[in-house]
């Protein structure tokens, strides 16, 4: 009686010994397959395509040559404005096919004025949408 026990016992062993790697394997590509970014474009229009003038953020915008000067010549202008906030100072800037984009929080509407201005003197005020958010004063 003993024996039969122990031989029951071994065959679990044996068995759990293939099945719980298996089960972390899985468990662990699951677990993977939900956490990976997709790769997909979240733009508000869907695609970016040739409706869509401008990307949704900074790092998911397609760069030309002029648009990274264009793009470089409006951060070097906020970087010189000691006025600014650190918010001001920190807007992205999103450029796509000459057209301006500003986002992000300022403190003031005069600074979202200001920036606006500093991104219309380098790319022409046709070409800059400001999107940008004055925060609430608690």
């Amino acid at each position: 009686m003993n024996l039969g026990i122990l031989g029951m016992n071994a065959s679990l062993l044996q068995k759990s010994r293939i099945l719980l790697p298996l089960g972390l394997l899985a468990g662990c590509a699951i677990i993977m397959a939900a956490t990976s970014p997709r790769h997909q474009n979240h733009y508000p229009g869907g695609q970016l395509d040739a409706s869509n003038e401008v990307a949704a953020t900074a790092n998911q915008q397609l760069m030309s040559p002029a648009d990274r000067a264009t793009t470089q010549k409006i951060r070097k202008a906020i970087h010189r404005d000691k006025t600014l906030s650190a918010y001001g100072r920190n807007i992205e800037i999103v450029m796509q096919r000459g057209k301006v984009t500003l986002q992000g929080r300022v403190a003031s509407e005069d600074e979202k004025g200001n920036l606006a201005a500093k991104a219309a003197a380098v790319a022409g005020p046709e070409n800059v949408s400001n999107q940008l958010r004055v925060m609430r004063a608690n």
